[in-house]
C-alpha cells in the first residue's frame, strides 16, 4: 500500500494515475518508465524523497513520500553518450596508429608484449559504436542499420588485424590500425541524422 499523500513527479509535473499511486519506489520507476519509453524519452535523473536512487533492495522495495523523475529525448541522451565515449577515443586512436608504425620497424616478439595495451585501447575505440547500437535496437533508431554496418566492419578489421599477427603480417596488421580503422571512425562521426555528428574524432 503506498503512503498516503505519496507523489510522483515527472518533468515537473505531478502524475495522476488511475487509481492508487504505486506502493513501491520500484513499482513508481518502472511504471512510470515504460511510459517514458513509449514517447522515446529516458529517465535521466531520479530522486526518492530527495535522495538519488540507487540499485539497493531497500531502497527500491521502500515506499516513499515522493519520486521525482527527469527525463530526455533518448536521442539526445544517445548523443551526448556516444560524445562522452568519443573523449577518449582520439587519444586510444593516435596511439594504436603510432603503434601500427611501430610495428614495420621493431620486431615482432617486442610488439607482442605490448598486445595486451593494444587490446585495451582497441575497446576504447570501438566504445561509441557499442553505444549507438545499444541505443538503436532499443528505439528503432532511423541510423540503426548504417551504425550496424559501420560496427559490422570495425569488428572485421579488428578480427583482420588479429589474424595478421598470428601469420606475422606486420604489414597488413598496420594497415588496419593505421588506415583503416580511424577510416571507419570518421565515417562513423559524420553519418548522416546521427545525433552525434560532428564529433571530433
Amino acid at each position: 500500500m503506498s503512503v498516503a499523500g505519496s507523489r510522483v513527479i515527472v518533468n515537473g509535473e505531478a502524475v495522476v494515475f488511475d487509481g492508487p499511486a504505486p506502493a513501491t519506489v520500484q513499482e513508481a520507476v518502472s511504471l512510470v518508465d515504460g511510459a517514458l519509453v513509449q514517447q522515446g524519452q529516458i529517465i535521466e535523473s531520479c530522486t526518492i524523497d530527495g535522495q538519488p536512487l540507487s540499485d539497493d533492495p531497500n531502497i527500491l522495495n521502500k515506499t516513499y513520500q515522493t519520486v521525482e523523475i527527469h527525463s530526455r529525448t533518448w536521442d539526445l541522451v544517445c548523443g551526448d553518450s556516444v560524445r562522452e565515449a568519443y573523449g577518449s577515443v582520439r587519444g586510444a586512436m593516435v596511439e594504436a596508429s603510432a603503434f601500427g608504425a611501430s610495428m614495420l620497424v621493431v620486431p615482432l616478439g617486442q610488439v607482442m608484449k605490448e598486445i595486451d595495451k593494444l587490446a585495451q585501447k582497441l575497446g576504447v575505440i570501438v566504445k561509441p559504436l557499442e553505444v549507438a547500437n545499444e541505443f538503436a535496437e532499443n528505439f528503432g533508431a532511423p541510423w540503426r542499420a548504417e551504425v550496424a554496418l559501420l560496427t559490422t566492419r570495425v569488428q572485421e578489421a579488428c578480427e583482420a588485424f588479429s589474424y595478421a599477427l598470428e601469420h606475422q603480417d606486420v604489414g597488413k596488421a598496420a594497415d588496419v590500425l593505421c588506415i583503416v580503422l580511424p577510416k571507419h571512425l570518421s565515417e562513423f562521426a559524420h553519418l548522416p541524422g546521427v545525433p552525434w555528428k560532428g564529433v571530433a574524432v
